[in-house]
């Protein structure tokens, strides 16, 4: 992965003075175009009011309920307006965030990047084998990368380390019958499918069948994680001092892991942590948004660098 200081330069050309300028003006005109509609649906407001209550000191029940409803659809009208304009400035980002990542990702992992779909996801049945969740009905997902795992001499091994965003939903009725959609998994999901099968199952804050409850030695490990195996000594050589070392600090930086090692499948989860997405600046949107990008690239390469290093484990 390239440096942080030529990623810095190279900021500067993805994300030119004319990019920041025509994204600038387009988020311009949407916000003018609001304050016009507000402007608009208060004036109306305040003019209908303003007829009511001068008509007549003694109003009748008709007048009455225009001075009530009234205000009550310019509220309405405001909120609409609000919300269809920042449906229109998410868009505009979205755009940009489109054009852009593609590029960044290239520059980034370069020759090892096998591609990069802004509307793919992992298949379902992935999903299903990790049990990283229970039953649900919506399976959605975005941002699927798709990364060559090199063999120590770097040449490539046509394992691939695939990632990418999903939302999950179940629908449930409450008390009530009113039905309504219940998130069970929404963060990154992560799968590899190597070319041989593992001699244990594990499981790691996720269930899988065929596994018990496994507590390891060190207990602050045993707090943040549990632990599930059918095969101890052989998931003892997996869970090294050094990488659960590692675990660690992979929660850390991504708030919660979920790991699933089984047959040929290795599947990790990073629930309540998002994919490339534009990072916030007090300066509003210039090329510091592209931080958190390179953060992920990182984070994701890290990971693969892992699979890589540890050969006695997965054998690429």
């Amino acid at each position: 992965m390239v440096s942080k200081e030529e990623f810095d330069e190279y900021k500067k050309t993805l994300f030119s003075e004319e990019d920041k300028s025509s994204y600038n003006q387009s988020v311009k005109k949407i916000r003018i175009v609001r304050y016009i509609l507000w402007a608009i649906e208060a004036f109306v407001a305040i003019l209908v009011l303003a007829i009511n209550l001068s008509s007549s000191n003694d109003m009748k029940s008709g007048g009455m309920v225009t001075v009530m409803v009234v205000p009550m659809l310019c509220l309405m009208a405001f909120i609409v307006t609000t919300a269809i304009t920042k449906i229109l400035e998410k868009n505009k980002l979205e755009k940009l965030r489109e054009a852009k990542v593609p590029k960044l990702l290239e520059f980034l992992i370069g020759d090892q990047l096998n591609s990069f779909s802004i509307d793919g996801y992992l298949p379902e049945g992935d999903f299903k084998n990790s049990g990283f969740a229970g039953s649900f009905d919506d399976y959605k997902g975005e941002d699927l990368i798709d990364v060559d795992i090199p063999k120590d001499n770097g040449k490539r091994s046509g394992v691939p380390f695939r990632a990418c965003d999903l939302r999950v939903t179940r629908e449930e009725t409450d008390s009530d019958g009113n039905k309504h959609d219940v998130t069970v998994y929404s963060g990154t999901f992560c799968a590899v499918h190597f070319p041989f099968e593992f001699k244990c199952r594990l499981a790691i804050n996720s269930s899988i069948s065929g596994v018990k409850k496994f507590k390891l030695e060190d207990v602050s490990f045993n707090k943040s994680f549990q632990v599930f195996t059918n095969d101890k000594v052989e998931a003892l050589c997996i869970l090294t001092p050094t990488m659960m070392q590692k675990l660690v600090k992979l929660k850390e930086m991504t708030r919660s892991v979920k790991i699933s090692l089984f047959g040929n499948h290795l599947y990790f989860g990073f629930p309540g942590f998002n994919l490339f997405e534009f990072g916030k600046t007090k300066n509003g949107l210039n090329d510091d948004v592209f931080n958190e990008i390179y953060d992920d690239v990182a984070l994701l390469l890290a990971i693969v660098n892992e699979i890589k290093s540890n050969n006695k484990v997965f054998k690429i």
